[in-house]
Formats: C-alpha cells, structure tokens, sequence
C-alpha cells in the first residue's frame, strides 16, 4: 500500500485509487493494487447525498479549468479531491430557488408534476404530498435504513406530517434539522427531532452540528441513505468557526454591512463546508464505512445574486431560469466510480439522483418519470449521452405557466415565461445568455433546435 502525506487518512475504495482527505489538508491521490474487496464492500452501498444550499459551480476549485466567467473560487481542496477520484458533471440544472430542486431530488419528478414550484414560505404553498413516492421509501427495499440531517424545506402542511413531514411526506425513517429555508443564527438556533421542536439552543455551528448528526447515525448498521442537506452557504452570511476557512476576515466586524463583506463570508462559509466534508469523510475512513459509501455532492440553486463575483449580471442569478441561476455543481464518487477524476458534459438534472440512488440501491422504480440513473456515467459504460434536454421552472400556484420554465439541448436554450417563449439561446458561444436570437434570422441547425425544444415543451406541458 502507497504511503500518502501524513495529514491524510487512507481511504480503501474497491479502485486502482486511494483518495485521502482530511481537515485542512489538500489534494492526494495514489494508484496501486488493492487489496480484495470484502463480502460486505460488495453488498448494497451506502449513499451519502450532501445537497449544499444556494451555490453555483463556480465556487468550487475544481470548476474552474471550466473556465465560467469572472470565477473566483473558494478553497475546497476536499471538494476538490472528490471530483478527481469520481465523475465531476459540467452541465448539471437544479431549479431557481431551493424547494422545487429538493422535490425533484427526492421524487424524480419535474415541479410540474409535483407541484412544488417556488420556495415554500406558509402553509398556503404547496408542499410535497403524501402521494409521492420518494427515494427514501424505495430504497426501504434494499433495507437500507435513511436519515435527512438539516433543511427540509419542502413544506409542513398538517396534511403531509406537519413538523414530522420528513418522516411523513418524506419517507426518511429519521430527521435531525431544521424545516423552513433559512437558520436564523449558524451559532444560535433550535432544531427538529423526529416531529418534536427541541426547546435546547443550540450554540454549535450549525455546519460542524449537522456533520455531527451525519456521524452519529452513520456508526450504527449498514447498509444506510443519509441526505446531509446543509443550511449553508445561505444567509444569514456569517463567519464561520475559526480554523474552518482559510480566508483572511479580520478587516470584516459586519458580514452583511455591504455585498463585498456578504461575498467574503459566504465564500468562508462554503470553505468551512468542505472542511467539515473531511472531517466527515476521514471520520467515515477510520469505521471502514468510506469504502463501501457512494458520495453524491450537489447544489440546489444557483449563487444569489447578493453574492455573486464581480462582473457578473446579478440579474441573472438564483431566482431566474438563466444559466446562473440553474447550473449547479455535482460531483460524484464512490465504489461505483470506475476511473475516477472524469468530467463529463452531458445534461443531467438534479432530479437524476432519484433514478441512481434508486439502481445504486439495487432497486427498480417506476415513478421518478423525470430522472435518469447516472450509473452509467459513473461505471463508464455510457457510450452516448442520455438525456437529449433537460428542464428547469419555477411557478406560482398550480400551473407551470404561472413563472418561468427553461429547456436545453446540448447547444441550444429556449426560455419560457408565463406562456410565451422570450428567449433563445446559443450556450455554446454566448454561455452568459447575452444575445438574445429570437430577435434574428436562425441559421439551419439553430432552427432545427428551436422547433425540437418548443415540442419539447409542448410534451411536458400536456403531461
């Protein structure tokens, strides 16, 4: 066995490769012959999904030879380090604001299906119903047991479980977070246990606390589905623990003062989740868990427009169809993982971790009608793409024309808004959706798409 920096832990995955990780530590990877995988390395995997709240690729390292635009990437040499050891996806869509994106996810379903299409704000929203069939009940076939540690926020109706709808309308066997979209205070707040508000503060960043939880459940039996779904990097932006970040905020008494102090913040915050990530991981190394666990990083939404890097249009961020507002980073790895460090450009959709989880878990499913299994990509078996476009709304009430809705082929993006098409767009030459060509001529090839992508459109409208 390779010996590797003594600041890494060894991490056993049933590949020619060795990813280390561990707080504060960066990059290490090491090839050789490992030693045979044991019966149970080869059983059902564990999945750990980490859904990160409002972030867009460009605030990961390991985007950045994307080359997006004014980039300025925080330090996440753990995120980093399992995008080279897994698949890390180019062009993957979330939906504008967090709600519909976790619906999806969770269902494999579009909003339009689900009809939770804008961010859950009362009980006059609508919220994910008991009919749905989640990913965490399917995977109760394969015996896994399944936890969502942190936000919920995918409604609390009386009707779907209240306060326990995680469990309820969810289908997780346990919930330790919160329900609504934003924590008020990362170092003062309460949370949800299974249904029942605890009266305890709790004091302990709410980063360190949910990795905390993830640790606690996770040393019991396998096989487990966990959803980590952190409050961070949204607001309230703040400065994280000391020791979690490595960005200098000493000039800074006021985190929200202005959005050059908001941006910096959030950008430590988004360093101290993958701090945290390598705590959790070398944590997970050390029980002999990591080699035998897929890891499924994803964002929810784009990065909000208080934050965004300078040179950016902050009209178009989270909250809009456009490519800031949708694109947000996945990452995958894993056991399943077969040569690692690929990147992949076709189109996926967050909505696509029902469908893997699903066949991760060795389960057939016939409800996530809107998601494609990934494990293709991830075994490289994937000879051509497989999806053709991919979607994205967001909506009032309970009919998708009611906002905006967007669909993309491989070059091209047609933007809908309350029932009319206002924009089309070449994203293989104008990536930031600057020329708008329904105001010209269309060559051949642009023509052919939009035709393709309005019947698109018309077939998922009369679903």
């Amino acid at each position: 066995m390779h010996t590797l920096p003594h600041c890494f832990q060894q991490a056993k995955l049933n590949l020619a490769l060795k990813l280390a990780l561990n707080l504060g530590c960066s990059l290490a990877l090491a090839a050789g012959t490992l030693p045979t995988a044991t019966a149970a390395e080869t059983s059902t995997p564990n999945v750990l999904l980490v859904i990160i709240d409002d972030i867009g690729p460009e605030q990961l390292g390991s985007y950045a030879s994307d080359q997006i635009a004014n980039a300025a990437p925080a330090t996440t040499p753990n995120l980093d380090a399992l995008a080279s050891s897994g698949v890390r996806f180019k062009n993957a869509w979330g939906f504008p604001v967090c709600s519909p994106s976790r619906a999806a996810m969770y269902t494999g379903r579009y909003p339009l299906r689900t009809l939770v299409g804008d961010v859950i704000e009362d009980s006059s929203d609508n919220t994910l119903s008991t009919s749905e069939t989640t990913v965490a009940e399917v995977v109760k076939g394969a015996g896994m047991s399944s936890a969502l540690v942190g936000k919920w926020h995918v409604g609390e109706a009386s009707a779907n479980g209240g306060t326990d709808a995680p469990r309820v309308a969810g289908g997780f066997d346990h919930h330790s977070g919160i329900l609504s979209g934003a924590i008020p205070s990362y170092t003062n707040w309460t949370r949800y246990l299974d249904g029942v508000k605890k009266p305890k503060i709790i004091t302990t960043y709410a980063t360190t606390y949910q990795v905390n939880d993830v640790l606690n459940y996770t040393s019991g039996s396998n096989p487990w589905f966990v959803t980590l779904a952190l409050s961070a990097p949204h607001s309230p932006y703040h400065k994280p623990t000391s020791g979690l970040y490595s960005r200098d905020l000493s000039s800074i008494s006021d985190c929200n003062t202005n959005n050059a102090n908001k941006r910096e913040c959030y950008k430590a915050a988004i360093e101290a989740i993958d701090a945290e990530l390598g705590r959790l991981l070398t944590q997970l190394d050390s029980t002999g868990k990591l080699a035998n666990t897929m890891i499924m990083v994803v964002g929810d939404n784009g990065t909000p427009a208080a934050v965004i890097d300078s040179g950016v249009d902050a009209s178009k961020t989270k909250g809009t169809v456009y490519q800031r507002g949708v694109r947000v980073p996945m990452i995958v790895s894993g056991p399943a993982v077969v040569a690692g460090g690929r990147v992949r450009d076709d189109l996926v959709s967050v909505t696509d971790v029902f469908a893997t989880v699903a066949e991760l878990s060795g389960q057939s499913q016939s409800t996530g009608v809107d998601s494609v299994s990934l494990l293709p990509y991830l075994n490289n078996t994937a000879s051509t793409t497989l999806r053709s476009s991919v979607y994205t709304e967001s909506f009032s009430g309970s009919h998708s024309h009611n906002g905006n809705a967007a669909l993309r082929d491989a070059r091209y993006k047609l933007i809908e808004s309350m029932g009319s098409y206002v924009g089309f767009y070449d994203l293989q030459n104008d990536p930031e959706e600057s020329v708008n060509l329904l105001n010209s001529a269309l060559d051949s090839t642009a023509a052919a798409s939009l035709a393709s992508l309005k019947a698109e459109f018309d077939r998922l409208h009369s679903h």
